[in-house]
């Protein structure tokens, strides 16, 4: 996790997470709790370490199809690595409906590396890079239920979209003077009502598709390496070109409502850690 001293170093074009990390380095002075707190929050659900953490309903069947990916030149809030172009999946996955949460973190990890430590343990887990997830997701699969991996960023905006092709899941963008977005209060934690702080999953609505928080609560790790979209139609695509950063997709509790429509992109260093940042998995049959 960054120290509150700097600015976390984004890579990509990511100038319009400056005001978003500004207000997290604020709110994470105040609201974060010191280890000594996290050390003596109480553990009621505590799990067995190395167990498989996840029920049958916790992943969503989203079957093949094409969407547009990216967003229209005029969409409000729009960043220049968003070039609209036509995707095609050929395959169908399994999307885990919220976030991993600490509780599940836990159960395979024997730890809680969140700033965010929740009494339950149904918060998002944060304080996660992308290395960590990987380390998650080998230890999962060597159980042997399932293949558990990170959603492509194409599979991730897909089913984030839900067949849409508004500026969110359930509806277009629309700020009020204050900057708060009615359509993104019915589906997102973010800076206007997160109170600098994460929640536990699945509190606000789901998208058509049945998945929780993908516009806010915290930005989600891919599978993808960051890099430019293609203009041309794309089948399966995923970005194996090896370059600095990887993607992630999703606002967070400290985005702006701009910063969490279906399109936005950001990218960091694979082993960066923030309170902001979570992610969700895609599960295979073995």
């Amino acid at each position: 996790m960054s120290s509150p001293g700097f600015l976390p170093e984004a890579c990509g074009n990511d100038s319009h997470l400056l005001g978003d990390c500004i207000l997290a380095i604020h709110l994470k002075i105040t609201s974060a709790p010191s280890q000594n707190e996290k050390d003596e929050l109480p553990d009621p659900d505590r799990q067995a370490v190395g167990c498989e953490p996840f029920e049958a309903n916790d992943f969503v069947y989203i079957a093949p199809g094409s969407f547009l990916m990216g967003s229209d030149e005029e969409e409000f809030g729009r960043h220049e690595d968003e070039v609209l172009h036509e995707v095609t999946l050929t395959r169908g996955f399994h999307m885990q409906v919220t976030l991993v949460t600490q509780k599940q973190w836990k159960a395979v990890m024997g730890n809680n590396p969140s700033a965010f430590a929740g009494v339950n343990l149904g918060q998002p887990v944060d304080g996660v890079n992308w290395d960590d997830c990987q380390q998650f997701i080998k230890k999962l699969n060597s159980l042997g239920y399932y293949k558990y991996r990170l959603p492509t960023e194409a599979e991730w905006e897909y089913a984030c979209r839900a067949g849409t092709s508004t500026t969110f899941c359930n509806g277009n963008i629309s700020i009020s003077d204050d900057g708060r977005d009615s359509k993104l209060d019915e589906v997102a934690w973010y800076n206007i009502n997160s109170a600098g702080k994460t929640h536990p999953v699945a509190q606000k609505s789901p998208n058509a598709w049945g998945i929780y928080d993908l516009h806010g609560n915290l930005c989600e790790w891919c599978e993808d390496w960051y890099g430019n979209y293609p203009a041309r139609p794309q089948i399966d695509p995923v970005n194996t070109t090896v370059a600095s950063c990887r993607t992630s997709r999703g606002g967070c509790w400290v985005s702006t409502a701009q910063n969490c429509r279906s399109a936005t992109r950001f990218s960091w260093a694979p082993d960066h850690r923030s309170d902001f940042i979570g992610f969700r998995l895609v599960r295979e049959e073995n």
